[in-house]
């Protein structure tokens, strides 16, 4: 499946890999993504 997430305030230096961090007492998780700026 395909998601999209509109950023309307992102310059277009900013755009790259990402990496998102959770944590909570019972569980730890990541997800690395790019941002492509258009």
């Amino acid at each position: 499946y395909v998601n999209e997430l509109h950023l309307t305030r992102l310059k277009g230096t900013e755009g790259g890999t990402y990496t998102f961090h959770v944590s909570n007492s019972d569980v730890n998780s990541s997800v690395t993504f790019n941002v492509n700026v258009n």
